[in-house]
């Protein structure tokens, strides 16, 4: 497949200089320095030099794929078999390392002296979706710079090229923020303070979230109650009476039972899922669903970097905004949010969040208490996004049914949509 993408000659010219750039620095490293803190959180310099080299492997494998003009995966192993090969290669040397960082490099440079100038056009399947080789040029040179910064080896943000901070401005201020760039310069007045959340905060997020049901509640039950006595007496109900009670028919015949199964076959609520196990005999079970077109591998990042002071939650931000949530969605993958420890907790609201039970990449992120999301892949190119919530039989789901079901169902629904539509997009590039 060919198409009119021109051959990146600049752009190939200045990998060649951001290269040259990381080298230098790199040589000049020690074993000391090598096993410091890089900026990236949990992460040595080692971790960033042994990044850099498998990143530039896997751009080799597209070019080379490309060459084949075939569509090959940056990462065949997806995002679990890249940390696992980060780790791995995270104990050597600093000889090592750059070595490691030279072979890889030098591959990928040759991959790229063999494309033919109207091949570049021919695509590979990147961690941000499916993109061409020309593309993949821009990002290696990205890689590159971001990461000479990352690793804190006396290159700072305003070494950087300046034609390549005016271009790439967006992505750095969203990617590079105060905690890891505080000398960049869009971070120059510091790190914002987070809003620490207090025990008012969680009454008021909690208020803002039941309000709403507990009034329909109420109306509903004066309608249903306003409407039978009516009727005992013989007497025509109030219209305002016979609409609510109306309506309070076709929520619980007709909405109740739909939201609970949103997306959901008949086959697929009976399905065993992991996290099942949590809540053995549930008072309350739903499971929604939702089918995305894109791999597996494409989908999990998304789930697994939500989180109040991670990617949000890809639903209502406003809506959780006037609870006070401070929730901002993401709009990319961010390679520092996708691992979490089972017992972490994960943010809902500044002031409180739900522990991890289960965290198994491209599989299942589960919450103790019964709320969990699992990926099953459909085909390779197609996946299957379950949410599924359980709640205890007894108290758990009266309150659950009354105070919450409703607003989960709506912002859980939008949620589902959220990582399709980002997932979907990406894959598309």
């Amino acid at each position: 497949m060919t198409d009119r993408t021109e051959k990146p000659t600049e752009e190939l010219g200045r990998v060649d200089e951001a290269f040259a750039m990381l080298l230098e620095a790199a040589k000049t490293m020690t074993e000391e320095q090598a096993r410091g803190p890089s900026r990236l959180p949990g992460w040595t310099r080692r971790h960033v030099l042994t990044h850099i080299a498998r990143s530039g492997e896997g751009d080799a494998r597209n070019v080379e794929g490309a060459l084949r003009d075939e569509v090959t995966d940056k990462y065949p192993g997806g995002n679990e078999q890249r940390a696992h090969d980060i780790e791995a290669g995270a104990g050597r040397t600093i000889g090592e390392l750059v070595m490691d960082v030279v072979e890889t490099q030098s591959r990928l440079t040759t991959a790229w002296a063999a494309m033919p100038d109207d091949a570049w056009g021919r695509q590979g399947r990147y961690p941000m979706g499916i993109r061409s080789i020309a593309e993949g040029v821009r990002g290696r040179r990205r890689e590159i710079l971001v990461h000479l910064i990352d690793l804190d080896i006396g290159v700072h943000p305003r070494d950087l090229p300046a034609e390549y901070r005016a271009a790439d401005a967006e992505f750095l201020r969203e990617m590079r923020k105060a905690d890891t760039w505080p000398d960049a310069e869009w971070n120059e007045a510091g790190p914002a303070e987070p809003h620490q959340g207090t025990p008012a905060d969680v009454v008021r997020a909690f208020g803002m979230m039941s309000g709403g049901p507990v009034v329909l509640a109420l109306l509903a039950n004066a309608s249903v109650r306003r409407t039978l006595r009516s009727l005992v007496r013989l007497r025509r109900p109030p219209k305002l009476a016979l609409l609510g009670a109306a309506a309070t028919a076709a929520y619980f015949g007709v909405v109740r039972p739909w939201s609970r199964r949103w997306g959901a076959t008949d086959a697929e609520l009976a399905k065993p899922l992991p996290g099942d196990e949590l809540v053995e005999d549930p008072g309350i079970s739903m499971t929604r669903a939702v089918t995305i077109d894109a791999p597996v591998e494409s989908v999990w990042p998304w789930l697994a970097q939500i989180g109040q002071d991670r990617g949000g939650f890809y639903s209502y931000a406003s809506l959780e905004n006037l609870a006070g949530c401070d929730m901002h969605n993401a709009e990319r993958v961010h390679p520092e949010w996708q691992h979490r420890e089972v017992g972490e907790t994960v943010l809902l609201h500044p002031a409180t969040g739900l522990k991890l039970a289960r965290f198994e990449p491209n599989r299942v992120l589960a919450f103790e208490g019964g709320w969990y999301f699992v990926v099953e892949p459909i085909d390779k190119d197609r996946t299957r996004l379950y949410a599924r919530s359980r709640v205890t039989k007894g108290l758990p789901s009266v309150a659950y049914a009354l105070f919450i079901e409703l607003p989960h169902f709506v912002m859980e629904r939008k949620m589902l949509r959220g990582i399709k539509q980002r997932a979907e997009a990406s894959r598309r590039g």
